[in-house]
């Protein structure tokens, strides 16, 4: 490590920890290759220089590009469907689309075929058909509505995309509510639905990284303190445990590399 950081100094990058990879989470691979496909230039002639049993060539990046360029989709949709402070239910038929769109896109690389298939398959036995409050939810989307949403339905199973923008569902209901008053109560039971456990489960995780064994006598009460000013001081970004930087755009072409540190570690 000492080594790297004397090295990407010289080269005028600031040195960084890779994330570590975990084997059941996809996310985790991703930001790991994504991070590595930024630094190649450094890598290869780093590694070169330190590792002799290592040799790392174009076609060994081109894979890495293009396994990135499938899981980013996956990684997009994770951050995207955690979210505590926005609504989620309303988002998950879109992430699908994107998700169908991005197998589309793979299966034509003899590379990923084989992977991608076996992807696909495993996705349709939980999504082949979405459940009703999915359905429901993007209805009460003002930007799909009812009418759109055979549109959509229709463009998930021929594996085509969407453009996805920035809204503010629950804002929208709330100007409208006097004209819409019965369907705003109905939008709010629903939009409330998550569409995710994942922030449950990170606070439980998070719970756990505070009462470590140098702490184990900490007080129920303390150890709430502690939780609410860590979700406090996150909650000014309005998002929890998602990168606040753009992952790098495989599916588009090459782009020049930014040096750029993970402000959140590992998963």
């Amino acid at each position: 490590m000492k080594l790297w950081a004397a090295y990407c100094k010289q080269n005028g990058k600031r040195a960084i920890i890779f994330p570590r990879d975990v084997p059941t989470r996809w996310n985790s691979t991703y930001k790991l290759l994504a991070r590595c496909y930024e630094y190649r230039d450094l890598l290869v002639t780093f590694i070169q220089y330190h590792v002799s049993h290592i040799n790392l060539y174009q076609s060994h990046w081109d894979a890495c590009s293009n396994v990135c360029g499938l899981l980013k989709v996956f990684y997009t949709a994770t951050n995207n469907l955690s979210g505590v402070y926005y609504p989620t239910t309303n988002l998950f038929i879109i992430e699908s689309l994107n998700i169908a769109s991005a197998f589309a896109h793979c299966e034509s690389d003899s590379e990923l075929h084989e992977s991608v298939t076996a992807m696909k398959d495993k996705w349709l036995e939980y999504y082949k058909e979405f459940p009703n409050i999915y359905l429901i939810a993007l209805c009460f989307d003002p930007r799909c509505r009812l009418e759109s949403l055979p549109d959509y339905l229709s463009a998930y199973y021929e594996q085509e995309d969407t453009e996805d923008k920035k809204f503010d569902i629950l804002y929208w209901w709330k100007e409208h509510e006097r004209y819409f008053p019965i369907l705003a109560m109905i939008a709010k039971q629903i939009l409330s639905t998550p569409v995710s456990t994942v922030a449950v489960e990170q606070q439980f995780s998070a719970g756990g990284n505070i009462l470590d064994p140098k702490r184990s006598l900490m007080s129920p009460k303390s150890l709430q303190i502690q939780a609410c000013v860590e979700d406090w001081t996150k909650a000014q970004y309005r998002q929890q445990e998602i990168d606040q930087e753009e992952p790098y755009d495989f599916f588009k072409d090459d782009q020049p590399a930014e040096s750029r540190t993970d402000n959140h570690g590992n998963d």
